[in-house]
């Protein structure tokens, strides 16, 4: 990412979709998080399949893509945490957290009191998912277990 500036191109409309979508929408995800902690991303307009010869069975859309990423150190960490995060959409955060907090290595020592309150003092909600929170409050949660237990 470091020398481009901008990328333009078609995208299949769902794929646009779950790039940009918000927290709490049914496209939130895994990947709409990572995308946009990754670039800025936005949607120049909509194509319709009528457009394109031979004509395909889904409409697309015309995307900008911005990086913004410029120190890469820590992607793969940050990935992880992130994928762990929405690992299963039935059970809460901090659940999806402490089930998979053993992939970090040496996030080992995170306990379940600590992780919840300070998910209820930074989200109001104990029991919040992954699909309500922002990809800065993913960022938030993510420097201060890194902080305290890394």
């Amino acid at each position: 990412f470091k020398n481009i500036k901008y990328i333009v191109g078609t995208l299949q409309k769902e794929v646009a979709d779950r790039f940009t979508a918000h927290p709490g929408s049914k496209n939130y995800g895994f990947v709409s998080v990572w995308i946009q902690f990754l670039s800025e991303i936005k949607v120049r307009r909509s194509i319709s399949s009528g457009n394109f010869f031979p004509e395909p069975k889904v409409d697309s859309s015309i995307v900008e893509i911005f990086p913004k990423i410029e120190n890469t150190h820590n992607l793969s960490q940050i990935k992880s945490f992130i994928n762990c995060c929405f690992s299963n959409k039935r059970k809460s955060l901090a659940n999806n957290i402490l089930f998979c907090k053993t992939i970090f290595g040496k996030f080992n020592t995170l306990d379940k009191r600590s992780l919840i309150n300070k998910i209820k003092e930074f989200f109001g909600d104990e029991n919040i998912r992954a699909e309500k929170l922002t990809y800065d409050e993913f960022m938030l949660l993510y420097s201060w277990i890194k902080n305290e237990f890394g």
